[in-house]
């Protein structure tokens, strides 16, 4: 715990001297678990999601990070749950490994876009169906979050925004035939994370 808020201090100071991250909304999260939920442009967007919150999170993060050393060492360390791109049993086993963390009351962040996607308005972008499943199996609050910035490319000295939603459950987007459909729930709950996009980034999209 000590390694984590010694790292989430140090990033903080890191983004606000070269990112002037903003944080919008309520960076309280709720008692037991919680599933952050944002969009994915870039690889600091967790590490400035983590460094804004009043709880520690965990996080499932790809493989191969995991294989890099000092990287590997500090997310063993902060006890980030591995994931395997490739479909199969290890994707099962993170699941698994993640649908326990939050029956213990752990607070989780995971991006349903399953990796990053600069330069892209998350409207566009493709979700995965996992976000939906894990919070279908631990009835976990979602919280949405938008992350913002120019052109939606992170770049040193330009403004990153995260925008954090109200929290709510899966099943309020039950329509009572889709219970199951998790990728179309997962889809459901991405348009949460959209919508508190600024008008002014979908008018210019449009």
């Amino acid at each position: 715990m000590i390694l984590y808020r010694a790292a989430r201090a140090l990033v903080r100071v890191f983004n606000k001297l070269f990112f002037f991250v903003r944080v919008e909304g309520s960076k309280k999260l709720p008692e037991g678990p919680v599933i952050i939920c944002p969009n994915h442009i870039s690889f600091i967007d967790a590490g400035a999601i983590a460094a804004s919150v009043d709880r520690k999170l965990t996080a499932l993060a790809k493989e191969s990070l995991f294989k890099k050393p000092f990287l590997g060492w500090l997310f063993r360390n902060f006890r980030l749950i591995p994931v395997k791109r490739a479909s199969g049993a290890g994707d099962f086993a993170a699941v698994r490994a993640a649908v326990d963390a939050l029956k213990n009351g752990c607070a989780m962040m995971i991006f349903p876009q399953g990796t990053r996607c600069p330069g892209e308005f998350p409207n566009d972008s493709k979700v995965r169906g996992g976000v939906a499943m894990i919070a279908a199996k631990t009835d976990a609050l979602i919280v949405p979050v938008f992350v913002g910035t120019k052109y939606f490319r992170v770049r040193p000295f330009r403004r990153l925004t995260l925008r954090f939603g109200e929290p709510f459950k899966v099943s309020e987007l039950y329509d009572g035939r889709n219970d199951k459909n998790f990728l179309g729930l997962s889809k459901l709950v991405f348009q949460r994370v959209t919508d508190l996009a600024p008008e002014n980034l979908t008018e210019a999209k449009k």
